[in-house]
């Protein structure tokens, strides 16, 4: 595309490409403009002629901004007569505003709001006094959500001109503001930006003044741009209204006394808040510092100069310190925050995943408070302590809320971002999602939790040890412990012995709740059935006994067993639909287990008369501890396709040859047709073998008998014989577990062999570095290691397939906070992995045998490593892939069945034969005892005489294994989930043994004094990391080569973080 200016036709034109997005400079003699290419919806290309200067709206306000110095009044301008100044001027303020969102690329958003801003342009365009984007007297309409670019006039000369900024008439009710003060657009990007407040006329002198803050950015390259927000938003993240306070102008703490302390009158004074925040004091300054967080001894920790001290006040409750620095004096004046701020300001009600925008507010000196509405009674919790509500440079950002109901402790969170958003969270809520009537106790006492919204509980914050237990109470039934799982994972509950159910922990994306990190605990059924079968009922009950859920299309049920003493299965049976009151008339199939053998498509032929027949595909999953029976329609059960013009097809499974049975089917040419198993029990046949009988339609007494296994796929050639004269070829395709078997004519003439060829792939990788950096610091946090690794995969013609990965040595290391040695392999071999797989061509993936053998390996723990690990995986979880906040919302009070949708496809594994060899792993630990559980930590500590255990090569040996040993045991089936539970079950006695060597070699048992913890403890073998691969410098990761780091695995290693590493041999 060529543009040019036109009221400068002689100056050159200038091109821009259309391929995609870019953006560039235009030097005019105007002034410099900005060509910007977007793509809102590709493949639509929109182009922007705009100038280099901007101003964006991010507030829900429509403003007006008027521009000052470099630039004429715009009526003025406008009404001059000189043609290029008066083209110049119509063009850029006809574009100067954009919606943000077109700017942003936010395709969905755009489109979500192309027609509310069309409409909102035309009611505008109708004022008499100002046009949207345009003039209005001396000043511009900055719509909410738009940018708008200054007249080229204002940056001709430099970007030296300034502006002011005020609500519009619209926005304030008709109520006229004064401008605020002036900002330029040369004002430094990156800064923290200026607050301005506009001042009501004389005449409404009462209402309070609006505060907008401007922040200068810089876009691109010779593009300025000054963002416009509010002083601060509130937004709620919880699902659950919430009711703030703002205000605390008079609130004051309560003094409790004063302490003093010496540091160097120059240094820098460094407060530790206890929450992760560092205050910084300066020579003769004076800070406020709360919330405080004394450690459990009751020490705060500072540093001024020298190594890091600490004090401890005489009052425990302290937990606000103002601070004063006199020379090289240190005063510590101890307070409490006592009262609160609600009623000095009316509290606002904030209803779930919206944010309020505060403009009648400065966030100097600003407090705030947060409250909760009990479900049940309709009153409110007691309201949370004053914080502040923007947290100074180097203060913690994620803050506890401490409310409580009857003495009951509700664990709110509240994220202070630097930014001028403050967040208020849960981290964990819970939802019942079973359909029962449940209670959340707290114990000791059992004590009722309080709910909120929409029957939600907010779990109490335990410890680690405390193993985070939920207390969960079935109306009529004794209450059960049960241990909150980890994010991702499930654990089973049994109520009663009837109810089973399943309490599951996911994350909540942060797209919705402003980037902080929540989960959802969900106590939901264990097994659940549904039905997609139209035009009929469909009925599950438990084996044996007379109680029926029946299923209309479409619906759906939660199912709890009916009786202690029947077997725990399912069975199923149709009727026509409004034909209540005939469970005993109909046939109901053979029973399925509810486990994870179970698992797969189950095509049935159900009896819904006795004259009618209906084909169901019975789809059994399990997923997460979940279990869900789908009954499907015909359309997803196995299918017989007949393609061939000489033959008919006539097919049922092995063992239903007989004549009465419902299911044989029958296929014309051109005709494809749904088939099934009877509900009938299977009698001991092989239930993936099909009957085919090839039926010559020239001449009747020629037919053809075929086996067909529906579990795999494959092609099957039919050549002529003197009794069947016809080619054909029999093809069993496998889609979403269920097979199309097609008969087709065999298109080459003469014999034909089957195509079949091996695979050999040999892949060796001799050194390989994993690293994790860091954003803050921007660091090398931890760094994975591995040499001589090979893989080595060959196939057979036949189809089975045999592995082989082999890894010579592997080795983690813990960059941060200080180089240490995490994990490390010894010996020649650290894993050898062998596995023969039968069939790839077979739906399920059938494992013939499999051997595990690992070397000597040596494990290092401690705290630090602990919530490093825990921190790298909630950064390597996609978030936003997790639950939108109205999807776990809707959980609450309604049974699952009813918001989870379609359940995966669950994918069936067959394992035969599973050796693993002997483990031996060396453990080296410091674990603080206040992570234990408070009955085993206070015998801990009186026995170790020492807040920590120490564990110095405690060995933890697990015997060799051999699992589904033919003969011995029978094949394992289902998911690999399944196959975890399963090899669980058999290690977890191995490691109970382990304990005397925990014991001798640790300080558990008075300090270790009678083990070797205490006179010869074990050595580690590696204990030196390997030198860093990485380096970051300026914020920018570059690599230093694996060769180098070979090189240096026998070198020193520094002691700092930020020094080099030398390695250890493998």
């Amino acid at each position: 595309m060529l543009l040019r200016l036109a009221a400068l036709p002689g100056r050159p034109c200038r091109e821009v490409s259309l391929a995609g997005e870019s953006a560039a400079i235009w030097p005019t003699d105007a002034g410099p403009m900005l060509v910007r290419v977007l793509m809102p919806r590709p493949p639509q290309r929109l182009v922007l002629l705009a100038s280099t200067a901007s101003v964006v709206n991010r507030t829900p306000l429509d403003l007006e901004l008027r521009l000052l110095e470099a630039c004429t009044p715009l009526a003025e301008f406008l009404s001059q007569d000189s043609p290029p100044r008066a083209a110049l001027a119509l063009a850029s303020s006809a574009a100067c505003s954009v919606p943000v969102v077109v700017l942003e690329g936010n395709s969905a958003e755009f489109d979500r709001q192309q027609q509310h801003e069309l409409d909102r342009l035309a009611a505008l365009a109708g004022a008499k006094d100002r046009a949207p984007g345009g003039a209005a007297g001396d000043g511009l309409h900055l719509a909410a959500g738009h940018a708008l670019f200054a007249p080229l006039a204002a940056v001709r000369e430099a970007r030296s001109s300034r502006f002011q900024v005020r609500p519009s008439l619209g926005s304030t009710g008709g109520v006229d503001y004064g401008w605020g003060s002036p900002f330029g657009f040369d004002s430094c990007a990156g800064g923290e930006g200026a607050t301005s407040f506009s001042k009501p006329s004389c005449c409404m002198i009462d209402l309070p003044p609006y505060f907008l803050h401007l922040t200068p950015t810089q876009a691109a390259a010779g593009c300025s741009s000054v963002v416009i927000e509010p002083p601060f938003w509130i937004a709620n993240a919880c699902p659950f209204p919430v009711h703030c306070a703002i205000g605390g102008e008079r609130w004051q703490p309560q003094r409790l006394g004063d302490e003093a302390d010496r540091c160097d009158a120059p240094a820098l004074l460094s407060v530790y808040d206890g929450y992760g925040g560092t205050w910084e004091v300066p020579p003769e300054g004076c800070v406020q510092i709360f919330p405080l967080n004394l450690d459990s001894d009751g020490w705060f920790y500072w540093s001024a100069g020298a190594g890091r001290q600490r004090s401890r006040p005489r009052w425990h409750k302290t937990d606000l310190l103002q601070v004063e620095r006199r020379g090289c004096r240190i005063f510590w004046h101890c307070c409490r925050r006592a009262g609160g701020i609600e009623k000095d300001c009316l509290p606002i009600s904030l209803a779930p995943r919206k944010e309020l925008p505060a403009f009648d507010v400065s966030v100097d000196s600003v407090l705030f408070s947060i409250a909760l509405r009990e479900e049940e009674s309709d009153k409110l919790t007691s309201w949370s302590l004053p914080l502040p509500v923007v947290a100074p440079a180097g203060a913690a950002v994620d803050i506890p809320l401490h409310l409580d109901w009857n003495g009951v402790p509700i664990p709110l969170r509240v994220r202070r971002a630097h930014g001028r958003r403050l967040v208020v969270f849960a981290p964990q809520w819970f939802a019942n999602a079973t359909g029962l009537d449940l209670r959340l106790l707290l114990r000791p006492p059992a004590t009722q939790l309080p709910v909120f919204g929409s029957g939600i509980a907010v779990p109490v914050e335990r410890s680690v040890g405390d193993d985070t237990a939920l207390c969960i109470e079935l109306r009529g039934q004794a209450h059960v412990d049960v241990p909150i799982p980890s994010l991702g994972e499930s654990t089973k509950v049994a109520l009663s012995p009837l109810h089973q159910c399943v309490l599951r922990t996911e994350a909540i994306s942060t797209s919705e709740t402003y980037g902080v990190l929540t989960e959802v605990v969900s106590l939901v059924p264990a097994t659940m059935v549904f039905s997609h079968v139209a035009d009929c009922e469909v009925g599950f009950r438990q084996e044996g006994c007379t109680d029926v859920i029946w299923l209309e299309p479409g619906g759906s049920a939660a199912l709890y067993w009916s009786r202690r003493n029947c077997p725990r299965k399912i069975q199923v049976a149709v009727r026509p639909r409004c034909r209540a009151g005939l469970e005993e008339q109909a046939a109901f199939s053979a029973a399925f287990e509810v486990a994870e053998r179970g698992i797969g498509a189950f095509p049935l032929v159900l009896m819904e008369t006795h004259s009618v027949r209906r084909l169901v595909c019975i789809h059994a999953d399990h997923c997460g501890k979940l279990f869900s029976l789908t009954a499907q329609g015909e359309e997803h059960c196995h299918q017989l396709a007949n393609q061939h013009p000489c033959l008919v097809l006539d097919a049922c499974f092995e063992g239903e040859e007989f004549i009465d049975s419902p299911s044989h089917f029958v296929a014309p040419f051109g005709q494809r047709v749904a088939i099934g198993r009877s509900g009938r029990p299977p009698q001991g046949q092989r239930r993936g073998r099909l009957l085919l009988i090839l039926g010559d339609t020239l001449h009747s007494a020629h037919a053809r008998r075929l086996h067909v296994d529906l579990g795999r796929e494959s092609v099957r050639s039919v050549l002529p014989t003197e009794d069947f004269p016809v080619h054909a070829t029999v093809r069993v395709e496998l889609l979403c577990r269920v097979a199309c078997v097609t008969v087709a004519p065999l298109l080459l003439a003469g014999p034909v062999s089957e195509l079949a060829w091996g695979v050999k792939v040999d892949l060796q990788v001799p050194f390989l570095t994993l690293s994790a950096v860091g954003e803050q610091p921007r660091a090398e946090v931890v760094a994975c290691t591995l040499s001589g690794a090979a893989l080595a995969v060959t196939q057979s013609p036949a189809g089975q397939r045999e592995s082989l990965c082999e890894l010579a040595s592997v080795q983690v290391d813990a960059r941060q906070p200080k180089p240490e040695v995490v994990f490390a392999s010894i010996g020649p071999r650290a894993l050898r992995l062998h596995i023969v797989r039968d069939d790839v061509a077979c739906g399920d993936t059938v494992i013939r045998s499999a051997t595990l053998e690992t070397g000597y390996m040596e494990l290092n723990v401690f705290e630090e490593l602990v919530r490093l690990v825990k921190k790298l995986i909630r950064s390597m979880t996609p978030r936003p892939l997790g639950l939108e906040m109205s999807a776990a919302q809707s959980r609450a009070g309604v049974p699952y069945n009813l918001t989870c949708g379609a359940q995966p496809a669950s994918q069936k594994y067959i394992l035969h034969d599973v050796h693993v060899a002997r483990v031996k792993v060396g453990v080296w630990c410091q674990v603080n005892l206040a992570l234990l559980p408070d009955l085993v930590g206070l015998v801990m500590k009186l026995s170790s005489f020492s807040p920590t255990l120490e564990v110095d090569g405690a060995r933890m040996k697990l015997a060799e294994q051999h699992f589904f040993r033919s003969g011995a045991e029978s094949p394992f089936e289902g998911s690999l989930e399944g196959l975890g539970s399963a090899m669980w079950r058999r290690y977890k006695p191995c490691l109970r043994d382990s304990w005397r060597s925990v014991v001798n070699n640790s300080n558990a048992v008075l300090g270790g004094i009678f083990g070797r913890h205490a006179w010869a403890p074990r050595q580690r073998q590696v204990d030196v990391p390997r030198r860093p691969v990485l380096r970051v410098r300026d914020g920018v990761v570059q690599g230093l080569g694996a060769a180098r780091a070979r090189k240096g695995d026998d070198s020193p290693v520094s002691g700092s973080p930020g020094g080099g590493a030398a390695g250890a041999p493998a």
